[in-house]
């Protein structure tokens, strides 16, 4: 494995960790907003997954506009938190329960985007990469936007349920 010298490398890591853990995350929502049993956090999962198709387009314009090429690489902590999500929802006894274990386990995914995106974004504008910057600067307040949306839609509905459930 070759070492990362200078900031454009780790640039480069990094839209290629995205790059991967984006594919893993838009082939496992699909299966994710089917196990919610809530139609609001259905949607939301699946708007959440028409986010991850933007940002995939955003990863290519990053990577055409730096010159870098893309590669698919292992990508276990994303890979981990998708297990845990099916785990923790298959062990949930209730529905409601259930949809409050998918919105953590989502968040915790989300959460690592936003560190991800908002460190790539701040690497492209120390590089004067103003474009790329640009494009994961939007990838990132979609992020937040989804994890605001997330926080509400726990807040206001599922977790009252589940205490309940």
């Amino acid at each position: 494995m070759k070492k990362i010298s200078n900031l454009t490398e780790l640039l480069s890591d990094r839209l290629n960790k995205l790059y991967t853990s984006e594919q893993l995350q838009f082939s496992a929502l699909k299966e994710l907003a089917s196990r919610a049993s809530n139609r609001s956090l259905q949607n939301n999962i699946d708007s959440y997954q028409q986010i991850k198709i933007h940002n995939i387009e955003r990863l290519d314009k990053s990577f055409k506009a730096l010159g870098v090429s893309k590669r698919l690489e292992k990508c276990s902590i994303v890979e981990d938190m998708v297990s845990d999500c099916r785990s923790l929802v298959s062990e949930s006894a209730k529905k409601n329960v259930a949809d409050a274990a998918l919105i953590t386990t989502i968040q915790q995914i989300n959460h690592f985007n936003i560190a991800n995106y908002g460190s790539a974004a701040s690497f492209a504008s120390t590089l004067d990469e103003d474009y790329v910057g640009s494009l994961l600067h939007e990838a990132l307040e979609d992020e937040k936007n989804t994890d605001r949306k997330l926080t509400e839609i726990a807040e206001e509905v599922i977790n009252p349920a589940a205490v309940t459930a």
